[in-house]
């Protein structure tokens, strides 16, 4: 036998070593996260090695951790490891984010959701590079427990500002954590001939000519079976290894069980249980073979697979040389072994009861109720720490353990229901089939065929559908869950919100709403109402929106649904202070997925309210958060703002190449209000371009009853757009006819935005001895413009003097309607104001630059928070940053702004007045 090699060296990775030591080396200019990415054995770890020595060279301090099968199951298992050596920070962090270090790894009772704990994570490592900068090292990615992905990816997208390097390596071919993360990426490939020759040379195995030529060509450049296949067929003595062709992964897999089968037969058990105790110590390994094997089991029988090279010596655990052994164990023992080797751990495991809990799950044999209990406990703890995948497999171990088929029912469809929430459709749909092989109890069943409703069609929008989900909706409120029944009734509101429902429909919803021993205030009932009948309870929801404020509320989650149902009503005002309430909330409490939603819909609110520097804020942060989330809904509703800014301010190709991309990902869906909001953004930019006739034919595709793209929900919200694009040209016509039926929905609902547009339109569409009393009665009326609607009116009315010679009389609206475009920041407006200025005769300087223009998105949120005292560090609490981060944003805002300090920066975000000009002096109306 051959004796045991070192890991492959790095032969033929030059190129790749090249990439990971620059970022070592320029570590303490800008951190840096990049994934290793190949298939099984191509050298990710041998370069993972190779960085932490060089790491170490260069005065970093390094951390590691590593995924593995058995621990995918354990939360924060694998960052717990990686910050074991700095978990003594923690007591310099603030208490909030200690506390949720020590509750995440058991110190504490209670269970934090992920980002909390991220964000301290994040701070924990900022402050460990007071000292010196870091490496951070995770092999086996895919392995990984999603918690602590989520924790990793969550890092990675934060490091440009710190000193801290992240390297991942993960498999190719397995879904794993990481591979929907976009991160940069280095893709190893196999090793030219001259490399692999060398490499195979180096291992000094008696391989004959003609054998070397066939490893070689098995091997195919891979670097792991370079080193492993020569030592194989040393020790088989034979050519059976290289028989028929296999995967590489496959033959390497067969190589090491070969040499498993070698070991003596309490060695063999050893390995079998290190194995399944991926990740636990020695001593654990050790208890649990003694158990096994019924005799006290030592270190001393580790002698035979250390000298067979299958594993390391190390004082504290076992690793194996490679995951493939792993692997090949778990494939080579049989369903007997497997069993008593987790059952051993189980019994040796009483102080660890959440990996005692896995292990006897995994040794379950028939039902365990106590063990059903204590899995659907954990599910529920995962839930609340955000590791979804892993109570989903919690609660179908539950069901399977449960010996009543009630419980085991009533565990499934909960099993199903969250399935479904985290979007693992096909998971619910088989826990569906196996649920419906059950006696179910009457709620059970209720809740079933609501899911099975859900899975068939889960934009809910047929009559048949609507009627079926209310049937079930009555049943669930009969059997005392009037809550469970308004969730489902939500759902189909919220269906209806994304589709054009038929009126029949939505009587049915409301009625089914409002039959619910529910209060008529309740944040979840003004929501569904408003979104599934905005026509025919508009006007209800405005006038109870009137009564409520958002100090009455605790919960952020009531404030992000009051903040909906205000917005739909189109009460723009009161919708922005709602979700202004909710983000509050909901970034205090780190619940960063329905942060993300009240972020995107506040951006909306924003566009109407003339809070456009906060539109694209909100929007960029509800991106953000979204793909850290997994929100990958909420597209539409953070992309578009951007866009519809980028019109208003000339950028026309970039609003109309963002509207045609969310077109194609959402046509197939038929989301007809995302479609609608496309057409937005494409008429603007087509009024931006001065071309109002295909402005018109674009919105008008959203009142068109027989267009993909026709919403009756948003409609109303685009109509003084809607009158840009028509009055006075040869769609005029159809203008006036989409007025009467825009007075007629306005009438009905009630609604502030409504009532703003009708004037507007009223004022532009009037008859010339009508016209001036119009626009007056819009300016200076009952009703407060919103800023946007404000400043066209005013640019629109100047116009209209100056074209009846009134020319001293135009100057004053024309100089308003300037300088509140300037104030939002409508560039285009602007410049028409401008323009209408000049032909008065009236010189008007351009535009002066401000902040909005000179400072991303991020870097605005955080001068303004720095700008109204908030430390570094409460910033960073806010946005999920370190302060090393947010101190890395303001040293780029300052030189920017013009300034040298904090102390300057609330005077240089105020709204700039413009340089002075020849002429009267400024007016408004």
């Amino acid at each position: 036998m051959l004796p045991a090699s070192p890991l492959p060296a790095l032969v033929g990775r030059r190129g790749e070593a090249e990439v990971v030591f620059g970022l070592l080396d320029g570590v303490r200019e800008r951190g840096a996260a990049l994934v290793l990415r190949g298939e099984p054995g191509i050298g990710k770890s041998a370069l993972l090695t190779a960085a932490a020595e060089r790491a170490v060279a260069r005065r970093l301090q390094v951390l590691t951790t590593a995924g593995a099968r058995a621990e995918a199951s354990l939360p924060l298992a694998a960052l717990h490891r990686l910050l074991s050596p700095i978990l003594a920070l923690a007591d310099e962090l603030p208490e909030p984010q200690r506390d949720a270090l020590r509750s995440a790894f058991g110190a504490l009772d209670g269970a934090p959701d992920t980002f909390p704990v991220a964000l301290a994570a994040l701070n924990l490592l900022d402050r460990a590079t007071d000292d010196r900068p870091l490496l951070l090292v995770a092999d086996d990615a895919q392995w990984l427990d999603q918690p602590s992905a989520d924790v990793l990816a969550f890092l990675a997208r934060r490091l440009e500002s710190e000193s801290i390097i992240l390297l991942l390596a993960r498999r190719d071919g397995e879904r794993g954590p990481f591979a929907d993360v976009e991160l940069p990426e280095l893709r190893l490939t196999g090793l030219d001939a001259p490399d692999a020759a060398a490499l195979i040379d180096a291992q000094a195995a008696p391989l004959s000519p003609g054998v070397r030529r066939r490893l070689l060509d098995e091997a195919g450049g891979n670097p792991l079976a370079l080193v492993e296949l020569p030592r194989a067929w040393v020790a088989s003595g034979s050519d059976r290894l290289l028989d028929a062709w296999v995967p590489i992964t496959d033959r390497l897999e067969r190589a090491f069980v070969a040499r498993l089968d070698e070991l003596p037969p309490t060695t063999r058990t050893l390995m079998v249980v290190a194995a399944l105790n991926a990740g636990g110590s020695l001593a654990e390994t050790l208890a649990a073979t003694s158990l096994l094997v019924g005799a006290p089991v030592t270190v001393a029988d580790l002698a035979p697979a250390i000298a067979a090279g299958l594993i390391d010596a190390d004082a504290e655990r076992m690793p194996f040389r490679h995951h493939l052994m792993d692997s090949a164990i778990r494939h080579a023992v049989d369903v007997g072994e497997r069993t008593g080797a987790h059952r051993a751990l189980a019994d040796s495991l009483a102080d660890d009861e959440p990996r005692r809990l896995w292990h006897r799950a995994s040794a379950l044999v028939g039902p365990d109720d106590a063990l059903a209990a204590g899995l659907e406990d954990a599910s529920s703890a995962l839930v609340a720490r955000g590791a979804f995948d892993l109570a989903l497999t919690a609660l179908e171990r539950a069901a399977a353990a449960s010996s009543a088929p009630a419980d085991r029912g009533r565990r499934l469809i909960r099993a199903v229901e969250l399935a479904a929430e985290i979007g693992r459709f096909d998971a619910a749909a088989r826990l569906l089939d196996e649920a419906d092989a059950l006696t179910l109890a009457p709620l059970e069943r209720a809740r079933a065929a609501w899911q099975r409703h859900l899975l068939t069609d889960r934009l809910m929008a047929t009559l048949p559908q609507v009627r079926v989900a209310v049937g079930l909706a009555d049943e669930m409120a009969a059997a005392g869950e009037p809550d469970m029944a308004l969730g489902v009734l939500t759902s189909i509101a919220l269906g209806g919100w994304w589709t054009n429902p038929a009126p029949e429909c939505s009587a049915l919803v409301v009625a089914a709403i409002e039959r619910l021993p529910i209060p008529p205030d309740d944040p979840r009932v003004l929501s569904s109402l408003v979104t599934i009948a905005p026509r025919a309870r508009g006007a209800a929801v405005v006038e109870r929106l009137r009564r409520l404020t958002p100090e009455t509320f605790e919960d952020p989650n009531d404030l992000r649904l009051l903040g909906i149902a205000a917005a739909v009503a189109g009460c723009d005002r009161e919708a922005f202070r709602f979700f202004d309430a909710a983000v509050r909330g909901l970034r205090a409490q780190g619940r960063l997925g329905l942060l993300a939603e009240a972020l995107a819909a506040q951006a909306w609110c924003a566009w109407h309210v003339g809070r456009w520097d906060a539109m694209v804020a909100c929007a960029e942060e509800a991106d953000r958060l979204a793909s850290e989330t997994r929100r990958v809904g909420l597209a539409a509703s953070t992309r578009i703002p951007p866009a519809m800014l980028a019109a208003m301010r000339g950028d026309v190709a970039t609003a109309e190449r963002v509207a045609d991309a969310i077109e194609q990902e959402h046509l197939p869906l038929g989301a007809a209000s995302a479609l609608a909001f496309v057409q937005l953004t494409r008429g603007l930019a087509a009024l931006a371009d001065g071309r109002r006739a295909d402005a018109f034919a674009q919105l008008r595709r959203v009142w068109d009853p027989g267009d993909v793209a026709r919403h009756a929900f948003t409609a109303p919200g685009m109509f003084t757009e809607l009158v840009d694009a028509a009055a006075g040209t040869d769609d005029e016509p159809e203008l006036r006819r989409l007025l009467v039926e825009m007075e007629d929905l306005t009438t009905a609902t009630r609604s502030p935005r409504g009532e703003d547009a009708l004037l507007y339109a009223k004022a532009l569409l009037a008859a010339d001895d009508e016209a001036e009393a119009r626009f007056l009665e819009a300016l200076h009326g009952d009703v407060e413009l919103l800023p946007f609607t404000r400043a066209r009116l005013l640019s629109h009315y100047g116009a209209w003097l100056r074209r009846r010679r009134r020319v001293a009389d135009s100057r004053g609206p024309l100089r308003a309607a300037r300088e509140a475009a300037d104030a939002i920041g409508a560039v285009t407006w602007g410049e028409r104001a401008r323009q209408e200025l000049r032909a008065t005769g009236e010189t008007s300087a351009r535009r002066v630059e401000d902040a909005r223009d000179r400072l991303t998105p991020q870097e605005l949120e955080i001068a303004r928070m720095a700008a109204s005292g908030m430390t570094n560090r409460a910033i960073g609490e806010q946005l999920y940053l370190s302060h090393r981060t947010v101190a890395s944003h303001l040293y780029r805002v300052f030189p920017k702004l013009g300034i040298t300090n904090r102390a300057q920066l609330a005077g240089a975000l105020a709204v700039p007045a413009e340089a002075p000009a020849p002429g009267p002096a400024p007016t408004r109306v």
